[in-house]
């Protein structure tokens, strides 16, 4: 889960040091932080979606995020080893709903995300939520 408090990116992972995070559009659009844009994935620029994080706590991570365009983004946190690479293992997620300076609302309980998603070139959509009166358990549907 990532939380946003002006700017300040706050994700629980499950890695150790060397954290990173990048966001991306539900239309799978990178944000490229040296141009300032949302772009096509372009394996070359991986190190210019990236924006460092520190840890606070065990397994605490924190980085500024950029004043962008209101949207729902998805944040992935990944850890490396010597630098950036795509290759690297994601260490946590979250999605955020931004207004362009801070975050309306965490993904939170009794919240429903939509996700369009690519299955066999076929767009399907998944809607997650979660039931806090069912104990808080995780419901996922595709329609």
């Amino acid at each position: 889960m990532a939380n946003i408090i002006q700017n300040s990116v706050t994700m629980q992972t499950t890695g150790g040091p060397n954290v990173y995070f990048i966001f991306v559009t539900n239309d799978s659009k990178f944000w490229n932080r040296i141009s300032n844009h949302f772009e096509a994935f372009d394996v070359s620029h991986w190190t210019n979606y990236t924006f460092g994080m520190t840890e606070i706590g065990t397994n605490l991570w924190q980085g500024t995020f950029p004043t962008v365009i209101a949207g729902v983004y998805d944040i992935y946190a990944y850890q490396y080893v010597t630098s950036p690479d795509p290759n690297d293992s994601m260490v946590g997620f979250g999605v955020t709903n931004w207004n362009g300076v801070t975050e309306i609302s965490n993904i939170t309980d009794n919240t429903v995300v939509e996700l369009d998603i690519r299955i066999k070139d076929a767009i399907s959509t998944i809607t997650v939520g979660s039931d806090s009166n069912n104990g808080g358990e995780i419901q996922i549907g595709i329609e």
